[in-house]
């Protein structure tokens, strides 16, 4: 598969892409830069307009740009509706030898806590797509005759979207808040997700590829 920043191509997979919910804004490139010199990372474009940013590393090239803008999970605004415009985000992509370390040269140059190789995806969750907040609100439905889970940061959206499913005819229980949520990943560069209440209700509506269930906050 090829993968565009620029031209630059490579080869596709779960650890040579990785999805974030950091905003795309014209100011994004200036911290990643100002921490790319410390990892002996050189510049190789740097185009605000595109967006595009691509830094040739020790073990290989980087580049970070817009989100693919493929859909995520509940929860998370990637269209454009009246009261609240479409909000972008910035996904890395890794090229040869830093593709197995694409989640860590991710994280070290947006600023964020390095996850430790034991925890990194598969293994768990993508921590750059843990939606910010605290606490959650859960509740399970029917669909398809399976029952499954729906976690949201909001209490009244996990109200409104509880009560729109059971004004449709479907059964859904109310909402319970809980302190962590059992949460995984999954989709191009494990952007999308998904949450339960518990960690035998994530594993039971985990999909084929998806990440290992791991606990958020």
């Amino acid at each position: 598969m090829v993968l565009g920043f620029g031209g630059a191509t490579g080869c596709a997979g779960s650890q040579s892409v990785v999805r974030t919910l950091v905003p795309q804004q014209g100011s994004s490139f200036g911290p990643i830069v100002a921490r790319a010199e410390p990892l002996s990372c050189k510049i190789v474009v740097r185009d605000e307009e595109l967006p595009l940013l691509l830094l040739d590393c020790p073990e290989g090239r980087i580049g970070f740009g817009p989100d693919s803008g493929e859909p995520r999970s509940t929860g998370v605004e990637t269209i454009r509706t009246a009261d609240k415009p479409r909000t972008s985000y910035l996904q890395a992509e890794c090229f040869h030898g830093l593709q197995s370390r694409c989640q860590e040269y991710t994280e070290r140059l947006l600023g964020q806590s390095i996850t430790s190789v034991e925890q990194r995806v598969p293994k768990a969750p993508n921590p750059l797509v843990r939606p910010e907040g605290r606490g959650w609100h859960c509740y399970r439905f029917s669909f398809g005759g399976l029952k499954l889970p729906a976690c949201y940061r909001d209490a009244e959206e996990c109200a409104r979207r509880q009560k729109s499913q059971t004004e449709r005819g479907d059964q859904a229980d109310p909402c319970t808040p809980v302190e962590r949520a059992s949460c995984f990943t999954t989709g191009r560069g494990h952007g999308d997700w998904e949450c339960a209440a518990t960690p035998t209700e994530c594993e039971q509506s985990r999909n084929k590829g998806a990440s290992a269930c791991g606990l958020w906050d």
